[in-house]
C-alpha cells in the first residue's frame, strides 16, 4: 500500500476518523457494522493502486465520534458526509459500501446524487418485511457492560454464531450456513470488536437492516453495480434483492472462490469502471493528523483464547482483582487494551 494517512475532520459537531493513500480516481470505502475502517485497509491496499481511497470509520465506530442516541434512519449518517468531503475538497466520487456500508452508500447516493459517480455494494441484500421484523427484535441484545462480566456470554454468543447461522440469533437448521467453526483467535477478535463498540454497538446496524429493501436499490439514479459473491453468507438475500426489477443503470457483478479471489474480482470491475477517471490528488495537510488517545494497559498478561470464550471471563476476574475499584467500563477499557498489547 502507498503511505496510508490517518486523518479526522470535525463537521456538525462530530468527529469522523478516515484513512487515505492510492493515487487515481475518490473511491470511499463503507465498512461492516459494528467493525471500523482497519477492517478494509486490505481491500483498500489492492484498491489504491488506481485509487485514491478514503476509508472512512462510521459514526459511533472505530475512532469516529457518535450518536447520543439512536439514530431514527441512515440519513442521519448520510447528512454528515457532504461536509465531510466538502472538508477534503471532493466535489465528487464514487463509493463502495459492505453490509451496513452499503446501505449507507445507497442512502448517501440517494440523499446526494449529484455528489456520486458509480456505487458498489457488496452484501447488500432485501429481507422481507417478516423476516426484517424478527432480526430487528432478536439480533442486537444489551452488550451493557456488567461488573460481572455476565455480558461476555452474549458477547460470544454473537461472535461464536454469526459465521455459522444467518441470522445468527436463529440457530435452527432453516438458518444454518453449515460451515465449520472459525477458530478461537478468529472469534476472539470478533467478540473484542463488540466489546470496542460498546453498548451502542447497534446503533447504525440497526437502520441499516431498517433499510434494507429492494426499493432503495429501486430508487438509485447513479450507475451501480451489485456484487453477488457465491460465498457471502447472506447469499439468498442478495439474490432476493436481484430478483427484483432493477434500473438498467443498476448491474449485478457475480464473484466466486475465497475471499482474496472475491477482491481481485472487484478491484479488477471497478478499475475498468474508471480507467478514464480524471485522479483526485489529496492534499496530506487537509484534516487533523489523527493522534491515538494516551491510555496505559496493566501490566498483566490476559489468558489466550479458547473455544468456549471462557478466558474473557478469566480475563474480566483478573483485571478486577487488579483493579477493585474500577467500574465495569473501566474493566472493559483495560481488558481491550490488555490484548491490543498483547498483540502488537
Amino acid at each position: 500500500m502507498s503511505y496510508l494517512l490517518k486523518r479526522t475532520v470535525t463537521g456538525k459537531g462530530k468527529r469522523i476518523f478516515f484513512q487515505t493513500s492510492g493515487k487515481g480516481p475518490a473511491l470511499a470505502l463503507f465498512h461492516a457494522s459494528p467493525f471500523s475502517s482497519d477492517m478494509l485497509l486490505p481491500f483498500a491496499q489492492q484498491l489504491s493502486s488506481y485509487f485514491t481511497v478514503f476509508c472512512i470509520d462510521t459514526p459511533g465506530y472505530g475512532r469516529s465520534d457518535g450518536f447520543d442516541a439512536p439514530p431514527k434512519d441512515l440519513s442521519a449518517y448520510s447528512e454528515l458526509l457532504p461536509e465531510f468531503f466538502d472538508h477534503l475538497g471532493i466535489e465528487k466520487l464514487s463509493i463502495y459500501g459492505s453490509a451496513t456500508g452499503a446501505q449507507l452508500a445507497v442512502r448517501f447516493a440517494l440523499d446526494y446524487p449529484e455528489r456520486v459517480n458509480q456505487v458498489y455494494l457488496d452484501n447488500a441484500a432485501h429481507f422481507n418485511s417478516e423476516l426484517r421484523a424478527q432480526i430487528l427484535e432478536h439480533y442486537f441484545p444489551d452488550l451493557t457492560p456488567r461488573l460481572d462480566g455476565s455480558h461476555l456470554d452474549t458477547v460470544w454468543d454473537i461472535a461464536s454464531n454469526l459465521f455459522l447461522y444467518f441470522p445468527w440469533c436463529f440457530k435452527t437448521e432453516k438458518f444454518a450456513l453449515n460451515r465449520p467453526q472459525l477458530p478461537p483467535a478468529a472469534l476472539h477478535g470478533i467478540a473484542l470488536t463488540y466489546l470496542d463498540a460498546g453498548e451502542k454497538y447497534h446503533y447504525a446496524y440497526r437502520v441499516a437492516f431498517m433499510h434494507e429493501k429492494a426499493e432503495h436499490a429501486q430508487a438509485l439514479k447513479v450507475p451501480t453495480t451489485i456484487f453477488r459473491w457465491d460465498e457471502s453468507i447472506i447469499l439468498p438475500y442478495i439474490d432476493a434483492l436481484l430478483d427484483h426489477e432493477l434500473p438498467d443503470h443498476v448491474k449485478p457483478k457475480r464473484l466466486q472462490g475465497q475471499n482474496e479471489e472475491r477482491f481481485q474480482g472487484m478491484v479488477a470491475h471497478m478499475k475498468q469502471q474508471h480507467a478514464q477517471d480524471e485522479p483526485f490528488i489529496f492534499d496530506a495537510d487537509l484534516g487533523q493528523a489523527y493522534v491515538a488517545p494516551s491510555k496505559t494497559a496493566l501490566d498483566v498478561m490476559l489468558p489466550e483464547a479458547v473455544e468456549n470464550g471462557k478466558h474473557l471471563h478469566n480475563a474480566w476476574a483478573l483485571l478486577r482483582e487488579h483493579s477493585p475499584e474500577a467500574s465495569a467500563e473501566e474493566i472493559q477499557q483495560l481488558l481491550l487494551l490488555g490484548y491490543k498489547k498483547q498483540t502488537t
